[in-house]
């Protein structure tokens, strides 16, 4: 079903048809369900909360969910078993999220490939290689920007950048 799902919203995300909704939410409460579900799912991985604060996106957080899972199922193909950081902070105008593994790490010549629709890495063979070009799409979708950095033997870190929410764009909160 997921994967149906990825075809459906990739061909709807190439016509130019896929709804991004942004709205102010914050990023600790969305991060910590996708801890919790991705756990319970993956018992090779323990994940840790990073970050500073409480950043608020102004971004879609369905899309956000999806561009997290992304990247949490391809670490639970690629990474190797252990501890995986999950991180937000507020930079200003921007929300920076991360994940970062404990390796083996992507070579360099490998990663500029890695955001193309239908890539996977030689290492793996299953998945649609939709995955990090949907994220990526997505999040330039939503004014923002996905990219790693990562080298051979070398832990691997996923950023995603989306506009910070100003406090005037927050809903007020509940007494």
């Amino acid at each position: 079903r997921r994967l149906m799902t990825g075809f459906i919203d990739a061909a709807r995300l190439n016509a130019g048809a896929l709804e991004v909704k942004p709205r102010a939410f914050p990023l600790r409460e969305l991060m910590e369900e996708m801890v919790e579900a991705h756990e319970l799912s993956d018992a090779r991985h323990r994940i840790l909360l990073e970050g500073e604060g409480e950043p608020w996106a102004l971004a879609d957080p369905d899309r956000v969910r999806q561009i997290l899972t992304n990247l949490l199922t391809n670490a639970a193909k690629y990474a190797v078993p252990g501890l995986l950081a999950l991180g937000a902070r507020d930079d200003g105008e921007r929300v920076l999220l991360w994940l970062r593994d404990e390796g083996p790490g992507i070579p360099e010549a490998q990663q500029s490939a890695l955001f193309q629709r239908f890539h996977r890495l030689p290492s793996y063979t299953h998945g649609s290689g939709m995955g990090l070009w949907m994220s990526r799409q997505l999040a330039e979708r939503m004014g923002g920007a996905l990219w790693v950095q990562s080298g051979d033997g070398r832990p691997s870190t996923f950023f995603v950048a989306l506009p910070a929410a100003r406090p005037e764009q927050r809903p007020p909160r509940a007494a």
